[in-house]
């Protein structure tokens, strides 16, 4: 393999919805992660000029040197308007109930239960009108007037926040432009760290929408990548044993805990992932960290109802964590060698990118409505067994209401004495293993 420029690894936040300015993720990511010794160098890879590269010095042979990327895509959603907004709130409210997640209920039910009353003081106040009477009584004036001061205060919201959600979760026509552009520029990024042979891994985090938009990279970049057409002499054994190994560890009844079972998973997606590099194929992407994610309501916001969403992950449109359905890991592929032979090796499916990358997925649970993170959630029953769900707490009653959503990397670690939850911030920093290199190993040269 081509000799690598020292040892580092690199990572790629990609942020959520909202107002977002270029830098200001990376820069609250990386400074509450890593509060010191910080360097800010330029970013030779993305392909916006407002964007730098933060990186964290290594420590040792074992914790290698780290580069911080942005993805940054926010400047693609300049040009939405209300009938985007609202085309994709009615695909959601005109869903059956059956196909909403148990988070989004009451919200799905308290629009429906609104929505009536404004219609019938509507119809009301211009049955009243064409019959010659006053233009609307004084109640329902008073109830009008609230319900527009209401709107103008959501609109303000919506115009700030979920319009990203509404434009690249709906792939209308109005839309594919757009979704197109953020997702070719993502893996252009990707591409560009992968041939750079700077890297031995890549660690990609989303947050929020983000984690959507990560999601889609990686599906799409990994069915788009080759192996290199040389000779293979590696046999490739925990390729072709992967499906019965990773269902002996997830349907095995004697492992003590959960959290033992993912680490005997993980563990096997690692080996595996060594075994893949050394069989020349060029994958760098290690771990996928997801962080008050909305795929927890994958079925409610990808697909039409559920049983579709069941059949895309069957079909492999949907990769989960293993793959699912009759969906096999690898096929057989035949190259020929420089002396005009042929050669057979077996290449991972398109729709197997978890066979060797670890998913972690950070939420807030959400309860009583109004706490936790009503966004994001559990993903294990969604995308495979093989995801390693963490939920996280902080101590404060007030703390895990809905602004939880955007704090998950910015709480005190120090300040943190509750031992039996996750700290937010910890699991984050844990979950892209920057410095836990197991038996002291180094990772495989790119």
């Amino acid at each position: 393999m081509t000799s690598c420029k020292g040892n580092r690894q690199a990572v790629i936040i990609i942020h959520g919805i909202g107002e977002q300015r270029p830098m200001d993720t990376l820069r609250s990511f990386v400074k509450n992660l890593f509060s010191k010794d910080i360097r800010n160098k330029p970013d030779k890879m993305s392909a916006s000029f407002e964007l730098r590269r933060l990186q964290v010095p290594g420590k040792g042979r074992y914790q290698p040197l780290t580069d911080f990327y942005e993805y940054y895509w926010a400047h693609h959603m300049r040009d939405t308007k209300l009938r985007h907004v609202l085309s994709w709130s009615r695909s959601l409210l005109l869903k059956r109930p059956k196909n909403v997640s148990n988070n989004l209920l009451p919200i799905y039910y308290f629009l429906w239960i609104t929505f009536f009353p404004i219609l019938y003081y509507f119809l009301s106040s211009v049955l009243d009108f064409l019959q010659g009477g006053s233009l609307i009584s004084l109640t329902s004036l008073l109830i009008v007037i609230g319900f527009l001061f209401f709107d103008y205060h959501v609109l303000r919201i919506i115009y700030g926040t979920i319009d990203d959600a509404a434009r690249y979760l709906s792939p209308s026509p109005d839309n594919i432009e757009q979704r197109n552009k953020i997702r070719k520029e993502g893996i252009e990024l990707l591409d560009k760290l992968h041939k750079s042979k700077k890297y031995r891994r890549i660690v990609v985090v989303g947050h929020s929408l983000g984690s959507v938009i990560a999601y889609d990279l990686l599906r799409l970049y990994w069915a788009s990548i080759e192996v290199e057409k040389r000779k293979n002499t590696k046999k490739q054994k925990l390729l072709h044993s992967f499906s019965s190994d990773s269902n002996n560890i997830l349907s095995c009844q004697n492992y003590q805990t959960e959290n033992e079972r993912i680490k005997d998973y993980q563990n096997l997606q690692i080996k595996l992932w060594r075994e893949l590099r050394e069989s020349n194929w060029p994958w760098l992407v290690t771990d996928f960290v997801t962080i008050g994610s909305p795929l927890a309501h994958g079925s409610f916001l990808l697909a039409n109802d559920g049983a579709e969403f069941e059949q895309l992950k069957k079909e492999g449109e949907y990769p989960c964590c293993p793959p699912v359905g009759s969906n096999k890991v690898f096929y057989k592929k035949n190259y020929r060698t420089p002396d005009n032979g042929l050669t057979t090796s077996s290449v991972p499916t398109y729709s197997a990118p978890f066979i060797c990358t670890r998913w972690n997925n950070i939420y807030f649970p959400h309860r009583k409505i109004f706490k936790g993170d009503l966004i994001g959630g559990p993903l294990k029953n969604i995308f495979g067994r093989g995801v390693n769900d963490i939920p996280v707490g902080i101590s404060g009653y007030f703390k895990e209401y809905l602004q939880s959503h955007t704090k998950y990397w910015s709480y005190d670690i120090d300040s943190f004495k509750d031992k039996n939850k996750n700290h937010p911030t910890q699991a984050v920093r844990d979950s892209m293993s920057l410095g836990r290199l197991k038996n002291n190993e180094m990772w495989p040269e790119p």
